[in-house]
């Protein structure tokens, strides 16, 4: 799955005038197909407008522009950290959400209605206030439930910050790498480059708007909203853009109605539920003022359909995983993207590592023409996969840790596949790790190519670094039972290599010695590396969740 998870809507830049229908709702973005909303952003933005209440307006609203601009990166990155979450069959429990609370008002010397009034006078609801206290439980648990990669293992302390932080921006990099168009992304860098050029002016500048619109993913400044008038009676509730789809289908999913109140929750349902019809590209909905209150608009977008669809430069499009585009289908910018990508990275696969698939697209009022242009270049093969740098573990050991795919990839006279590095990365680690090798570091592979052959030469570099022997073990938190009873459950001890495999077994054992006695726990590790004595103190604390 690459581009299909995540797609960022285009959003219009500037101030609606009061006289104007007034947005007060709209998609801003969409990850795993749920909708990130306007009035999401304007809630997380509301703390910091607080701090401006004296403010001239200028400075409030150039504040709120940056505000929503944040809050809808941190809301696509909380996204995708929630669906992995799910993946995993992550939860925090109701009881786990309070006592986090309870921790926070006995920090502040607060009880939590007392914290909860301060939050909600910044800005956050309780329920908001809970909603983002779980996900960043949820969150944290996830980090650590994820197999640890460059970031290392979580250290103790005052340490331990930090570390979550570069393991946060880690696991997110792998995920908007997974759900992420690569031509997208490559569109992402080029953009950046061209407005490092434009800041020194001249023709970089224009190149900088050419690679702006040459991009469909992209999505641009957060149109500057003003508060809507929640409370205010609805006159009159209005649809408005659609063509195809049946206008009873839209009012069946619309639940607010004239008569009532203008309801910020309210209104955010019933955009999602239009939006989860996933007949349009967009929804927003406006209001405008009448006599007797405001007038409610949902304004949609109707996706077009895909017209013709050609392939140039390629003569019959090979079998793969790639899935092509077909004529009638409802068109998106991110299933052209996504086929592009598909058909773009089957060709890599294959071994032709300089092909390129760009997407062409001509509109008419109901349908889209869409016209691939491909360059598939030459194709090489791989003659070698060498480790360099191990002097412990044999390389034909590290070998076999790379995927082949029965051999057919990654294996002399077969393509490259470098995109099947990184969960070797994972696995090598892995394996240094069960051997005392904590501070392992696997380099970027080398490829060297042979023109005339046609062939590939990849030298993957290794550090091996110390060999770490446990140092200490000790217990902390509920235990039941003598502390020699959890020593022999967790099953490692001071002199021995330190070995991440084992532990995590003897941690195994400890939580069903808990489940034995009824109680649900959790083992939680913390080490603390001696880089001049190679050495590892070991921490664990037991921690039983509430029943």
């Amino acid at each position: 799955m690459r581009w299909s998870s995540l797609t960022l809507a285009c959003l219009l830049v500037g101030a609606t005038a009061r006289a104007d229908p007034r947005p007060v709702d709209r998609v801003v973005a969409r990850v795993d197909g749920a909708p990130i909303l306007l009035s999401e952003l304007r809630l997380a933005a509301r703390p910091r407008l607080a701090q401006l209440a004296g403010q001239p307006a200028w400075q409030r609203a150039r504040v709120l522009r940056l505000a929503l601009d944040e809050a809808r990166e941190a809301a696509i990155a909380g996204a995708l950290l929630s669906a992995r979450a799910r993946q995993r069959g992550l939860v925090i429990a109701d009881a786990e959400v309070a006592a986090a609370l309870a921790h926070i008002a006995g920090d502040q010397k607060l009880g939590v209605d007392e914290l909860l009034a301060v939050a909600r006078a910044a800005g956050f609801p309780a329920p908001a206030y809970r909603a983002e206290l779980r996900r960043q439980l949820l969150e944290q648990r996830l980090l650590f439930t994820e197999p640890y990669g460059r970031a290392g293992s979580p250290p103790s302390g005052a340490a331990r910050s930090a570390w979550l932080e570069r393991r946060r921006d880690e696991l997110l990099s792998e995920l908007r790498g997974a759900h992420a168009s690569s031509a997208s992304v490559a569109s992402d860098r080029a953009l950046g480059r061209a407005r490092l050029r434009a800041a020194r002016g001249g023709a970089e500048r224009r190149s900088a708007e050419r690679v702006r619109r040459s991009d469909p993913g992209r999505h641009s400044t957060i149109e500057l909203p003003s508060e809507p008038e929640w409370g205010a009676r609805v006159s009159a509730v209005e649809l408005r853009g659609t063509r195809r789809v049946p206008e009873a289908l839209l009012r069946a999913a619309i639940e607010i109605r004239a008569g009532e109140t203008l309801d910020e929750e309210r209104v955010a349902a019933d955009v999602r539920r239009l939006y989860a019809l996933e007949a349009f590209s967009q929804v927003v909905a406006e209001t405008d003022a009448t006599p007797g209150g405001v007038r409610l608009r949902f304004v949609v977008e109707e996706r077009r359909l895909v017209g013709r669809v050609d392939y140039r430069g390629i003569g019959a499009l090979p079998l793969g995983r790639h899935v092509p585009l077909r004529e009638g289908e409802l068109f998106d910018p991110a299933r052209i993207h996504r086929a592009a990508q598909g058909l773009e990275d089957h060709l890599v696969e294959s071994g032709h590592l300089d092909a390129r698939v760009r997407s062409h697209q001509r509109r008419d009022t109901e349908t889209v023409d869409v016209c691939f242009a491909v360059e598939a270049g030459p194709r090489y093969t791989l003659a070698e996969l060498v480790p360099v740098g191990n002097h412990s573990v044999p390389s034909s050991e590290l070998s076999a840790l790379v995927d082949d795919h029965d051999g057919e990839v990654n294996r002399p006279g077969a393509p490259f596949r470098p995109d099947l590095l990184g969960p070797a990365r994972l696995r090598i680690q892995a394996l240094y790790f069960d051997r005392g090798f904590l501070d392992v570091a696997l380099g970027e592979p080398r490829v060297v190519r042979d023109e005339g052959s046609r062939t590939l030469r990849v030298e993957w570099p290794i550090q091996e670094g110390t060999v770490y022997r446990l140092a200490r073990v000790t217990f902390s938190g509920k235990l039941r039972g003598p502390e020699q009873r959890y020593r022999e459950l967790l099953g490692v001890a001071p002199g021995q290599v330190f070995s991440r495999a084992r532990i995590a077994e003897g941690l195994g054992r400890i939580r069903e010695h808990h489940e034995t006695l009824g109680h649900s726990a959790q083992a939680v590790p913390e080490i603390e590396l001696d880089p001049r004595e190679g050495s590892v103190g070991l921490r664990v604390s037991i921690e039983e969740r509430a029943p």
